[in-house]
């Protein structure tokens, strides 16, 4: 896994998430959005790409 942190209400545009995705893979790591609260506690979420 490839975890990347964010604070809750910080703006993650779609550029950023791809290039998350992008890298984690070039690594041959999952990718893992780790959202922080105020309070500290992190809520993780899987993260892949979609091709349409």
């Amino acid at each position: 896994f490839l975890v990347y942190g964010v604070a809750e209400g910080e703006a993650l545009d779609l550029d950023r998430l791809y290039s998350m995705v992008k890298s984690a893979r070039a690594l041959k790591k999952e990718p893992v959005l780790a959202i922080v609260d105020g309070h500290g506690e992190v809520c993780y979420y899987e993260v892949s790409s979609v091709s349409l």
